[in-house]
């Protein structure tokens, strides 16, 4: 299962969007619902808001070093609560002992909406608070896999080079001691294995740097290693290769 990567600049780009839009429709609504200066009730909506995305930003920020168990979510709830009643408090006493200038009115609805103002507050905390920890799971997820992914291709990496170092002595061991048999009644052809054992050698030394080859270089090479099979082996190696032509240029480990 592939998990998806969202950057965490785009996370709380996307938050801070939907959180302007949230300004703009709380103070349209105070302005239509009470007889509240504009101004004020900017501040009143702004304040509240500021307060809110801070304890929202210490949520994010804390998920990020500790994530706790679905079954310890309850610590989740606790700290929301907590935050939120520190905002809903702070944000009375800014109202009243800041600089915003209010009549009585204004007074009696920041005391009537106290409650109210604070669940509020506490689901924006919590809302934040779970979209924060389902974000961290999901990169947490998403580096476990780039981890397992990395682990495999180490692993197949391994294999195929403790490959490599268990044939490569027989072939060279049987490939010399055919060479040997042919020195004395064969020498020409004893010379051209040699030379194809030469080319062979050099083309495994320089794919060693080489993580990917194309299909049609990767059958050159099988079809040197065959030839200097066939002295060995005689009559009783045949072989035929059959490739489609728009097969050539596709890549596979060497």
């Amino acid at each position: 299962m592939s998990f998806p990567n969202l950057p965490a600049q785009k996370l709380l780009f996307a938050i801070a969007a939907w959180w302007l839009a949230l300004v703009v429709v709380q103070t349209l609504a105070l302005l239509s619902a009470f007889d509240f200066s504009f101004w004020m009730a900017l501040a009143d909506v702004v304040n509240l808001n500021l307060l809110t995305a801070t304890a929202g930003y210490i949520t994010f920020t804390s998920l990020r070093y500790y994530q706790p168990s679905p079954r310890n979510a309850v610590y989740l709830i606790v700290w929301s609560i907590g935050l939120s009643a520190i905002c809903t408090i702070a944000h009375h006493y800014l109202m009243i002992k800041g600089p915003f200038p209010a009549d009585d009115s204004y007074y009696a609805y920041l005391n009537a909406s106290q409650f109210f103002r604070g669940l509020l507050v506490w689901l924006m905390i919590t809302l934040i608070g779970v979209i924060s920890w389902i974000w961290f799971f999901l990169q947490d997820m998403r580096a476990s896999e780039n981890r397992a992914h990395d682990t495999q291709k180490l692993a197949r990496d391994a294999e195929l080079a403790s490959l490599r170092q268990q044939l490569q002595p027989h072939f060279l061991f049987n490939s010399l001691n055919s060479i040997s048999a042919l020195a004395g009644s064969k020498p020409d052809e004893a010379r051209k294995m040699i030379q194809q054992l030469s080319d062979f050698l050099r083309g495994t030394i320089k794919k060693d740097d080489q993580q990917l080859v194309s299909l049609q270089e990767e059958l050159k090479h099988l079809a040197l290693y065959l030839e200097i099979e066939k002295v060995r082996f005689g009559h009783r190696l045949n072989t035929e290769v059959e490739q489609a032509p728009d097969t050539r240029t596709l890549m596979l480990p060497c």
